[in-house]
């Protein structure tokens, strides 16, 4: 089977057809994520066009020598970002209420879910060495997908502490595997 890179390659040289097999093998995947995660199905459509469309956009942007999927990832992240800022600064179009919005937009993908070995090997690596509470923390929120309220109730702290404490754990993952690349569990 043709590894994602090399129909990233393909495309980047004119092959549509390598287009196609990668919105045929990560859409599901993409569309999944934004259909728990923002307010209104129309907007997981909306966004899932968005992705690929960029993704189209900046296909020459594509480092041959990275892997596809956290770049995929990160696509869809600034999509999802850019959407949000557009409705914060016209929240008259919105057609969904406020705690919908929130509650749509509090986790933004940082790593790819679902991704293959290499990515998966990545996030481990970034987990080590998490205190038990973070890690606890993390899975409510990533892996069981909780809201900030749920998760509240579960640890018996408040949402706005969840909250808090999830932003500055996701920040901390960021800093590391920034400063550390490849050897992310020093």
């Amino acid at each position: 089977m043709i590894s994602d890179e090399e129909l990233m390659v393909a495309y980047q040289q004119g092959q549509a057809s390598a287009f196609d097999e990668l919105y045929r093998r990560h859409s599901p995947k993409v569309y999944g994520y934004l259909t728990v995660r923002t307010p209104s199905r129309q907007q997981a459509d909306d966004l899932l066009q968005s992705c690929f469309l960029k993704l189209h956009q900046s296909r020459h942007h594509f480092d041959v020598s990275q892997k596809f999927l956290p770049w995929l990832w990160s696509i869809l992240r600034s999509v999802r970002i850019d959407a949000l800022r557009r409705e914060q600064r016209n929240p008259a179009k919105a057609n969904h209420s406020e705690e919908e919005s929130r509650k749509g937009w509090e986790a933004l993908p940082t790593e790819p879910m679902n991704a293959d070995d290499g990515e998966h090997a990545l996030t481990e690596n970034l987990l080590k060495g998490l205190p038990a509470a973070q890690r606890r923390l993390l899975e409510l929120r990533t892996q069981r997908e909780l809201s900030f309220d749920e998760i509240a109730d579960e640890l018996s702290i408040t949402a706005s502490t969840a909250r808090q404490r999830f932003s500055r754990l996701v920040q901390s993952l960021k800093t590391r595997a920034a400063k550390s690349g490849e050897d992310l569990h020093e």
